[in-house]
């Protein structure tokens, strides 16, 4: 397709050409009678010149470049993140420090884990419990799937307990949450 120009872009480019090249100054092109009259040829040779020409092609452009697949594991791993892989499609995931992003494995950031309320398979009777802002120990007198009941005839459900209470196990002078760590896709 040809490019078309009109006939002021064209009178422009004749100007500027003449004036760069010295052939006509600037005040005899704005005086002379002549140079309006002999304007519609200037204009016909110059669409002839301009027919003669090739078509401009326009600039090429630089090749599409394939995004990088692991483009936001490698940014993860790069944030600290444990990254894991798999060789076979149905195989156990396995830690990687240096992965190298092979085509032939599966990659993944390692799931972190999640922490939930204490349940009836993670309560003792030798548990004690206190709540957070009080020193009182209390024993755990009764516990079924739904509630767990403290001396002194406190009913908590788990969550409650994880919410408002901290355990000692036997043996342990150390207190902690009632909560535990299940990794993400265990539940």
């Amino acid at each position: 397709m040809k490019t078309i120009h009109t006939d002021e872009q064209l009178q422009a480019a004749i100007d500027e050409a003449l004036l760069n090249t010295h052939l006509i100054s600037l005040a005899t092109r704005r005086t002379s009678r002549y140079w309006e009259q002999e304007r519609p040829a200037r204009l016909t040779l110059a669409r002839a010149l301009l027919a003669r020409l090739p078509e401009p092609t326009p600039p090429a452009q630089a090749p599409a470049v394939a995004a990088d697949p692991y483009a936001e594991l490698k940014a993860a791993h790069a944030a600290g993140r444990a990254i894991q892989y798999q060789v076979f499609k149905e195989g156990s995931w396995i830690d990687c420090d240096e992965p190298g992003f092979y085509d032939d494995h599966n990659y993944r950031t390692k799931p972190e884990p999640k922490t939930i309320p204490l349940d009836i398979n993670d309560i003792r009777a030798t548990d004690e419990f206190r709540l957070i802002e009080s020193s009182l120990v209390k024993t755990v007198t009764e516990w079924n799937q739904s509630f767990v009941w403290l001396s002194g005839s406190q009913r908590l459900s788990y969550e409650s307990l994880a919410a408002e209470c901290l355990r000692r196990q036997h043996g342990s002078n150390e207190w902690k949450p009632c909560t535990k760590q299940i990794s993400a896709n265990q539940h």
